[in-house]
């Protein structure tokens, strides 16, 4: 990401400075002076990137961070003009755990990929999915945390 995406450098700050006022939630991935590897920032962030989904695909219910190992947030930003959800599908579909007494999740949230869209989740309790791409354009967001 470059000059030519200011808009997402920016939404990557913000997303930094909530982590950072999460205080209580963030461990840093940087201890005594050594790095837990090149890919991540001072926040235990991993760079932004940018995923496409072509007809057809989707990705399996999931945890973003199982491991604990610093990252704490997730953020996603659609890129997607016009999406319709009836017809191309392809929904982030997140589970709302602790919605009934018994502790169990409630039918997930579906977000539809609609442009101009953040989404913002704890990488570590979160479950979540994407849905099947049914139409005929690739799925595009972009992610960070």
């Amino acid at each position: 990401v470059g000059p030519q995406a200011p808009g997402l450098l920016h939404l990557k700050a913000r997303v930094l400075d909530l982590a950072g006022r999460l205080q209580g939630r963030v461990r840093p991935a940087v201890a005594g002076g050594t790095s837990t590897g090149s890919e991540r920032d001072e926040w235990g962030a991993s760079r932004l990137s940018l995923a496409a989904f072509p007809p057809g695909t989707g990705f399996t219910r999931h945890l973003d961070n199982p491991t604990r190992n610093g990252r704490v947030l997730t953020a996603v930003y659609y890129l997607n003009e016009a999406w319709t959800l009836e017809t191309e599908g392809g929904a982030l579909a997140v589970e709302r755990a602790g919605d009934h007494p018994s502790g169990e999740a409630s039918s997930p949230l579906l977000v539809v990929p609609e442009l101009d869209r953040l989404v913002v989740f704890f990488s570590e309790t979160c479950w979540h999915e994407v849905q099947e791409n049914r139409g005929g354009r690739e799925r595009l967001p972009g992610t960070t945390g």
